[in-house]
């Protein structure tokens, strides 16, 4: 996209006319996404005091986390948005929005909790997972999660690494000592977790970690094409499982560290 309509979507955000509740959700949303400082309970204030339950703010932090992901995903391998930006603009789309808003309408009269199960309440991570208790995301999060650290593309503990490594470089002090907890039951000690934190390199890093360690750090503060490049020159290095599952964590681990401002909001 230009520069030029860039710039207009941005002035839009910060002009259109929203009421107090939608003006609300899109300064949180806008809070969560940044890098740092990270959302504290401070933010979720003002969408309490425009009318929001806790409930409400749990499902709105869900799905910005969710859209956080696929952000990341799709600026990481360069996926063009502009096809999908512009569906709704689609004429058949306008003629057919009276048809999706009747079903979208049922689709949330009928729509019930989805509860986890106990055992889905365990596991990697399981506090991201428990906190969106009672969301359809909830459990595909458990899934993804998983998948993630059984991966046999490679051992649990990279996934643990890049969890930490995120975690140190996002300034969330939680999320490095549940990954830190994690590493030290996969045998790192307490001075090579330092290290690797530190330095982003070890003699007790593999091949792989050794390329993949420095580029979680970086998948923080970036700039587009840099980032796309380095991603791309990834690739070429490492098979297309071992890449899309990097791809895959660190999106989401970008996106997990911000939603610690909801744990316990419903307790």
């Amino acid at each position: 996209m230009s520069e030029k309509h860039i710039a207009r979507l941005e002035q839009d955000l910060l002009t259109g006319d929203f009421n107090a509740r939608e003006r609300a959700v899109l300064d949180f949303a806008r809070r969560v996404s940044q890098s740092k400082p990270l959302t504290s309970r401070s933010d979720i204030v003002p969408l309490r005091e425009v009318g929001f339950s806790d409930e409400e703010i749990v499902e709105l932090a869900g799905h910005i986390a969710m859209h956080l992901f696929m952000n990341r995903m799709s600026i990481f391998v360069a996926l063009p948005p502009k096809q999908v930006e512009q569906f709704p603009d689609q004429w058949w789309v306008r003629l057919l929005r009276p048809v999706f808003a009747v079903k979208f309408r049922r689709m949330r009269r009928r729509s019930k909790p989805t509860l986890l199960l106990d055992t889905e309440k365990s596991g990697p991570l399981s506090g991201f997972v428990n906190a969106l208790d009672g969301l359809p995301i909830a459990r595909g999060l458990r899934t993804t999660i998983d998948r993630l650290w059984t991966s046999t593309s490679r051992p649990p503990r990279t996934i643990s690494l890049l969890f930490a490594v995120v975690g140190r470089a996002l300034g969330s002090p939680a999320c490095e000592h549940e990954a830190r907890e994690m590493l030290r039951e996969q045998g790192f000690a307490k001075a090579e977790t330092d290290q690797i934190l530190t330095h982003l390199s070890s003699p007790a890093l593999s091949e792989i970690e050794q390329l993949l360690v420095p580029l979680a750090r970086d998948t923080v503060w970036y700039q587009p094409g840099q980032i796309q490049r380095r991603f791309a020159a990834l690739q070429s290095n490492v098979s297309n499982e071992q890449f899309l599952d990097f791809l895959g964590a660190v999106s989401l681990m970008n996106s997990l560290c911000r939603l610690r401002v909801i744990f316990g909001l419903r307790a």
